[in-house]
Formats: structure tokens, C-alpha cells, sequence
């Protein structure tokens, strides 16, 4: 047979991917009812406990679509989407005091925009315990 005519042989390669991120360990113990500050957020809003209110209501309704908006522009790779949803969780940890995850947002957002995306792929389940953590503080707030 002539070997200009054969088809070569196609790789077995797979273009879907999932990327591979680093196993984290766990995280030490939260105690969510320290999580946060709620007085202090309180006093942010110059006292109106009904914005406040409303602000937690809110988080509460989106907590599990801003976990998933990291996850999904990690996979994506889509670094500009991710910083403004990393900016978007950082303000609202800012907001109701929650100082460990918003110095983490803080240092993330900032990988991200730099476009290092391995390293907030290293501290994305934390992100996600955190914004977890959060949903569980308010809601306690909410309803005691």
C-alpha cells in the first residue's frame, strides 16, 4: 500500500479537561458565631439595621452562585471574570467584618488579576468554606 494515502492514526486525545488543583488541607475549626461583626457592620451602615438586614438576605439567596462563579471561571480560565466575582465576595466579607476571608479575598483578587489563576486555584475550597461559613453566621443572625 502506498503510505501517502493512508490516514494516520489519531491520538486518543480528549480537548475536555478538568484542571487538576492542588488537595488542600483542611481548614482549622471556625467558629461561626465569630465570623463576623455584626455590630460593626451595623455601624458601617450608620446603624440601619434594616439594610443591614436586607444586605444579609440578599448573601444568603446568592451564597451558593458565588461559590459557583469561582469554580466556574477557575475552570473557564477566564481571569477577568473571576477578579470582578473575587472583588464582589471581597466586598461583601468587608461588609459584614469577616476579616480572615476578606484578607484572603483581598490577596486573591489580586492573583487573579495578575492572571495566576494556580494560586487562587489553591485557595478556592477555603473561598468556598468561607462564603459557606458566612451564609451559615447570617443565618443564625437571622433567625436565632
Amino acid at each position: 500500500p502506498n503510505s501517502s494515502t493512508q490516514t494516520p492514526a489519531k491520538a486518543n486525545l480528549s480537548l475536555d479537561f478538568a484542571p487538576i488543583y492542588p488537595v488542600q488541607a483542611a481548614l482549622p475549626p471556625i467558629n461561626v458565631a465569630t465570623f463576623c461583626d455584626w455590630n460593626a457592620a451595623l455601624d458601617l451602615l450608620g446603624g440601619d439595621e434594616d439594610i443591614l438586614v436586607n444586605m444579609a438576605e440578599m448573601y444568603i439567596s446568592n451564597a451558593e452562585s458565588y461559590a459557583f462563579n469561582i469554580t466556574d471561571n477557575l475552570e473557564k480560565q477566564d481571569a477577568e471574570t473571576l477578579t470582578r466575582a473575587l472583588h464582589t465576595l471581597k466586598g461583601i466579607f468587608a461588609l459584614f467584618q469577616a476579616g480572615a476571608a476578606e484578607q484572603l479575598l483581598i490577596k486573591t483578587e489580586h492573583a487573579a488579576a495578575e492572571g495566576k489563576l494556580a494560586e487562587v486555584a489553591a485557595v478556592s475550597e477555603e473561598i468556598k468554606t468561607y462564603t459557606q461559613v458566612l451564609k451559615e453566621f447570617l443565618q443564625k443572625k437571622l433567625n436565632p
